[in-house]
């Protein structure tokens, strides 16, 4: 059973019964769920990932009001009830701040560092991709004000136009910079450690384009290839490129090298028929550069119009 299985079979069996009987009054004011930190938000979880910050649970969430009347108590009741009965017979090694009771504000606002969803594009513009896939995973269980969901679901509607698209432009220069440029001249200067930075460089950018793209938020970079895997196309087929990138040779004059740079392109070729499929871009260049330009161009509000090509 995953992490999400049993934090949904503990609330069921423990959970919710702990509610009922403690907290009658906030049955039909709490929501429960498993969303947050951890790869078992995520559905990644595995036996490996239960060494550290992982244990079976879930969270729950109160508005302000009822956090500041029974926050203290619910949780109090979470930890003696829920956790304890479940350790007797499934000890684990969990981080406690993941899990249990919280103000649905202050939760939110622990990520974005705001607890309202955000407004306008500069707003969106300060969220990193990472909190945003990390708000908006996982599951809600139950949720019968609807608080905690309508907060959840601004974010699943993803970027307002103008900043997605700020995004796909910053996203192209990077994949023309770091991958079809920098990549190979470094190589060619013998620059072992500045090539392989900028391979990784290029590698994030082809995995948060491809989210992009389809309209969902990249995760922490340990998750990112891996559910890119799960994407619709093209996101398996980039995928199985930039695993050959991060595993093959890349020494200069030799055919591994000519085979990176090569298949580099191939992710650019890739991302470029994506783009234009979409009607994003209609550039016929293979250069992402060029794709970038063009993106940036089609943004109708000028704040974000003017920002500098790489930010977002």
């Amino acid at each position: 059973m995953n992490g999400m299985a049993a934090g949904r079979e503990l609330f069921e069996r423990l959970g919710r019964p702990m509610l009922e009987r403690r907290f009658p009054g906030c049955v039909e004011r709490v929501a429960a769920g498993l969303v947050g930190e951890g790869s078992e938000c995520f559905g990644y979880d595995d036996n490996l990932s239960r060494d550290h910050d992982w244990e079976t649970g879930f969270c729950l969430w109160l508005n302000d009001a009822d956090y500041a009347v029974h926050g203290a108590a619910m949780h109090s009741a979470y930890e003696s009830e829920v956790i304890a009965s479940k350790m007797k017979s499934a000890p684990g090694d969990g981080s406690p701040s993941r899990r249990g009771v919280f103000a649905t504000g202050a939760f939110y606002s622990r990520f974005l560092n705001r607890d309202t969803p955000p407004q306008s594009n500069v707003d969106w513009l300060k969220l990193p991709e990472e909190y945003l896939a990390v708000c908006s995973n996982g599951e809600v269980f139950i949720d019968p004000l609807r608080e905690f969901s309508t907060f959840r679901k601004r974010l699943l509607e993803f970027y307002p136009r103008d900043v997605w698209l700020k995004k796909i432009a910053a996203r192209c220069l990077s994949l023309a910079q770091d991958g079809q440029y920098n990549y190979p001249r470094c190589l060619q200067r013998g620059e072992p450690v500045a090539a392989n930075h900028a391979l990784a460089r290029f590698i994030h950018a082809a995995c948060s384009l491809v989210h992009l793209l389809h309209r969902c938020y990249k995760p922490f970079y340990k998750w990112m290839h891996r559910s890119l895997l799960k994407l619709p196309a093209p996101g398996p087929e980039v995928g199985d490129h930039l695993a050959c990138l991060a595993g093959a040779g890349s020494e200069v004059g030799q055919i591994p090298f000519r085979k990176q740079r090569d298949r580099i392109e191939t992710v650019a070729e890739i991302l470029a028929l994506a783009m234009r499929k979409q009607g994003i871009c209609d550039s016929s260049s293979t250069f992402l550069l060029k794709h970038a330009v063009v993106v940036q161009d089609r943004i109708t509000d000028p704040a974000v119009r003017r920002l500098p090509l790489g930010t977002g």
